[in-house]
C-alpha cells in the first residue's frame, strides 16, 4: 500500500486512491 500510495501520491486525487488501498 506505501509504494502504491507514493507513486499515485504524486497527484492530489492520488491521497483518496492511497487511502482506499489502505
Amino acid at each position: 500500500a506505501l509504494v502504491e500510495g507514493a507513486m499515485v501520491g504524486h497527484t492530489p486525487r492520488g491521497m483518496e486512491i492511497a487511502q482506499e488501498t489502505l
